[in-house]
């Protein structure tokens, strides 16, 4: 049996063109209903303002499985 090897990365460590095609995926969003339009640059950098103020706020916050 072959062993995943599963790395976590804090948010700012993932570029934004991971994070768009993640957020735009049809799999992804039928199990976001909150998401509308297309998730761009914009709605990125907004989404990680808000992620990183949670890091600031309560220090911790959403990883990311990479």
């Amino acid at each position: 049996m072959e062993r995943m090897n599963i790395e976590f990365k804090h948010l700012r460590e993932i570029g934004d063109s991971e994070i768009m095609a993640l957020m735009n995926d049809p799999k992804v969003r039928r199990k976001m209903p909150l998401l509308r339009g297309v998730f761009d640059r914009g709605e990125c950098q907004a989404f990680r303002e808000a992620k990183e103020q949670l890091w600031l706020e309560y220090g911790y916050g959403p990883w990311l499985r990479h």
